[in-house]
């Protein structure tokens, strides 16, 4: 157990060629370059310790075991490529690091090279330390038993901590904040985990007490990102604990769990940075993948939480928080906050109106009562989940939203009510007492939703101002629950519209209209993108809605110009052109 002192690379490497467990290297002040120590167990611990700014340029620990590193300074020198990874820990254990300094480079004017990587370990622990000025701040790939804690991290140009088959990991009090990216760079994530290429999903992770702040519209919160599950579903993330952490972004993608088992979120608060301007894109949210199993998510603040619960779900004790920050109780899963209520949830909206949400898997055999509905107010219907063929429309000047699977409908005026029962097979809508009764019958069991009596007023239509070249084919309705942006494809061939100030997180939709048949399609998945069969009508209140109509048709492409984004609908050989001004960046985050 003896104190060696040294001050230059040769005696530092001396000193570690004759250390055993119990000693400890003292390393003065001054730049020991790049430091590589290879297939070497201490047999016990041993301490590299800073007497003043001890700089490494590089270091690069391979088969090591039983080795501390602490109070030193890691300095990246720039070479040939912006990716370069100058400090690396592989296949090695019981190491740790702490107290360190990871200074990296700026090369015009965004952070280059990885602070730090570490691949094939065990019992690794990082903790108290300071990185900056990296593209990426931390890498851990194939580690079980992991600790990341007490760090500040910041000025990165992409993602800050990175993991991929981490078993036993905990990710604790550490402050992520000040992003500093590219133009380019489409988007980043503070804390994001993936599976693309391992064996193994990560499993008893813990990500508590961690402050993660961005001003940056681009930028992911919390994300666990699981690309093997999403294909094969026995490849789930296992024993995941996400709890106490202040989430500050700007993309909706807040705090997101994909395909796992056995997930606890708790006490997390999830908000939009209050620099930002408020969109759908870019308005955090909580989410978990419907396939996930064991899931809990309590005591949360969030502007929005899971709208698709899976079996055996547990949502309790949350709040919801209004892009203009007011706070209100978010009813527990299986709720409609009325007597009786059982299948929807409501979500309250920015301007005062409300959606009331219901599962039909989760509603079979069910009766809800649904109090104080007004869709004068802005207030909707959204049902989801139904069987196939469940749902349906008539595509005509309506504008019932309809997904094309038959499984998800939007109805937010009582045209909207008698056009699904008309049109459904499965649905009836008939009197009851004072009020309506929707019954929707799929296999298994209906569902009765009863509507008890409400005000009724028809909305306004106006002529269209939002558009540079405002023509005959386009209207604007205005309600409580945004603004809808119609386009009639009969009349706008050849047509170029600009529209400003259009905000999805608001409410606004873009609704297209009788364009020539087969001209607009969507993928009838998850995303609900309204579409009616014949391909004439649309129904878009997201970007992903947007994106998905141009994947989905071989008439409609987008292009990005400026900070503009146009949406290009071709029919006949003619073009028509819708740009939404100001939506360019945030398309292209997607």
């Amino acid at each position: 157990m003896a104190t060696k002192n040294v001050s230059t690379s040769r005696q530092l490497l001396d000193a570690l060629a004759g250390a055993s467990g119990g000693d400890r290297i003292v390393l003065a002040a001054g730049n020991y370059g790049n430091v590589s120590l290879a297939k070497h167990d201490f047999n016990g611990p041993v301490t590299l310790a800073g007497a003043g700014k001890a700089v490494f340029t590089g270091l690069a620990l391979r088969d090591v075991a039983n080795l501390t590193l602490d109070g030193l300074a890691f300095d990246y020198a720039p070479g040939k490529s912006p990716s370069e990874t100058p400090f690396v820990v592989a296949t090695s254990k019981n190491v740790t690091i702490r107290n360190a300094d990871f200074d990296g480079h700026l090369a015009g004017g965004y952070g280059a090279g990885l602070g730090l990587k570490v691949t094939r370990s065990a019992q690794i622990t990082v903790e108290n330390s300071d990185f900056a000025k990296f593209q990426r701040g931390a890498f851990f790939l194939d580690v079980t038993g992991l600790t990341v804690r007490g760090n500040d991290m910041r000025l990165m140009s992409e993602d800050v901590l990175e993991f991929a088959q981490v078993i036993g990991a905990r990710i604790e009090r550490n402050h992520l904040y000040d992003m500093q990216t590219p133009p380019e760079r489409k988007h980043k994530d503070l804390i994001q985990f993936w599976s693309a290429g391992t064996t193994k999903p990560s499993a008893d992770v813990v990500i508590r007490d961690n402050v993660l702040e961005s001003d940056e519209p681009l930028v992911h919160g919390i994300f666990l990102g699981n690309e093997i599950g999403r294909s094969n579903k026995s490849f789930k993330y296992q024993n995941i604990l996400i709890e106490n952490n202040k989430v500050t972004s700007g993309h909706v993608l807040g705090l997101v769990v994909e395909h796992s088992s056995k997930v606890t979120i708790r006490g997390n608060e999830v908000r939009i940075h209050p620099d930002l301007k408020k969109t759908s894109m870019n308005t955090p949210v909580i989410d978990v993948t419907p396939d996930s199993t064991g899931v809990v998510i309590s005591g949360n603040t969030a502007h929005a939480l899971p709208d698709k619960l899976g079996a055996g779900w547990t949502v309790t004790g949350n709040k919801l928080v209004t892009t203009s920050g007011t706070v209100s109780a978010a009813p527990d899963a299986g709720s409609v906050g009325t007597s009786g209520a059982t299948g929807g949830t409501p979500a309250p909206a920015d301007d005062g109106g409300t959606d009331f949400r219901f599962t039909g898997s989760q509603s079979k055999g069910k009766a809800d009562t649904v109090r104080d509905l007004d869709f004068a107010d802005g207030d909707r219907i959204i049902l989801k989940d139904y069987a196939a063929g469940t749902l349906k429309g008539y595509g005509d000047d309506n504008y019932l939203a309809v997904n094309r699977a038959g499984t998800y409908a939007v109805l937010d005026s009582q045209a909207d009510l008698a056009e699904l029962a008309a049109a459904s097979s499965a649905v009836t809508l008939a009197a009851a007492g004072d009020g309506q009764l929707l019954r929707i019958s799929q296999p298994g069991g209906r569902h009765d939703i009863y509507l008890p009596a409400q005000g009724q007023s028809s909305a306004g239509t106006k002529s269209f101002g939002g558009t540079t070249t405002a023509t005959s084919s386009t209207t604007t309705t205005t309600s409580g629950d945004g603004t809808d942006f119609r386009f009639d494809g009969a009349k706008s061939r050849g047509d170029t519209d600009t529209l400003r100030g259009l905000d999805f997180a608001d409410g606004d939709r873009i609704i297209l209209k009788n364009y020539a048949t087969g001209t607009l399609k969507g993928y009838g998945d998850d995303n609900y993108l309204a579409v009616n069969r014949a391909g004439t009508y649309a129904v878009l209140d997201s970007l992903r809605d947007v994106a998905e109509l141009d994947s989905a048709s071989s008439a409609v492409t987008t292009r990005v110009s400026g900070d503009t984004l146009v949406l290009s609908i071709t029919q006949s050989g003619s073009r028509h052109d819708i740009q939404l001004a100001g939506l360019g960046d945030e398309f292209l985050s997607l």
